[in-house]
């Protein structure tokens, strides 16, 4: 599946969530790539060989951090999950202090929030997606999603909207293509596939270990 996805578009990065692991480790991969995971194994990034010199920032329960330069120019690449079952305010706290120490840094943020709001295609909103559009004012996110993006998540006639990616300002929102992508994941979480000036590319992904799911 990754491996389709790696030759058909090329990326440098995999953003993963709940990806299916052995021995601590993503599993299924090839030796050459590189990855990473949060302190709960819930969320990884995974760096292919066009890519190879990545530094990670920081790896806390629910995110993964790292920074990468490429063209001389530097991003903090923040993949992230947010368990429907887990407490929301605990998770903006953790998304908070990671983007508070990289301050004035550019920075991308590719995360399952499991948050409805009108915002970004649902057509309701609970009480995750109202923290979560206070949270993106308070920190003066640029949303990359928006009302008329088509689903994230397609399953048995289901859809959600669950996956989102935002950045750190104008200047960086401006140079990123954002397209959900059609083909088989296997897992009813579609592709997202976000590019930075057409140099940086990443797929964000989340990789379901039974093959299924229903979005919140």
């Amino acid at each position: 599946m990754l491996l389709k996805a790696a030759k058909q578009h090329q990326p440098d990065l995999f953003l993963v969530q709940e990806p299916h692991l052995k021995d601590g480790k993503i599993a299924g991969i090839p030796k050459c790539w590189k990855s990473w995971l949060s302190k709960s194994g819930k969320d990884g990034i995974i760096a292919l060989p066009t890519y190879s010199t990545p530094v990670v920032l920081s790896a806390k329960e629910n995110t993964m951090a790292i920074k990468i330069t490429k063209n001389s120019k530097a991003f903090t690449i923040i993949s992230s999950y947010s368990s429907p079952y887990a407490s929301f305010r605990e998770i903006l706290d953790e998304l908070n202090d990671l983007t508070t120490n990289i301050n004035g840094k550019e920075y991308l943020i590719g995360r399952d929030f499991n948050a409805h709001s009108q915002r970004w295609g649902y057509r309701d909103e609970d009480s995750r997606g109202k923290q979560l559009q206070e949270f993106i004012a308070e920190k003066h996110f640029l949303l990359l999603n928006n009302s008329d993006s088509p689903p994230t998540f397609e399953y048995n006639n289901r859809q959600g909207w669950p996956d989102m990616t935002m950045v750190s300002s104008y200047s960086l929102a401006e140079i990123c293509e954002w397209d959900v992508l059609e083909e088989e994941s296997y897992s009813g979480q579609k592709f997202v596939k976000t590019g930075i000036n057409s140099n940086i590319s990443f797929p964000f992904f989340c990789k379901i270990q039974n093959g299924s799911r229903r979005p919140l």
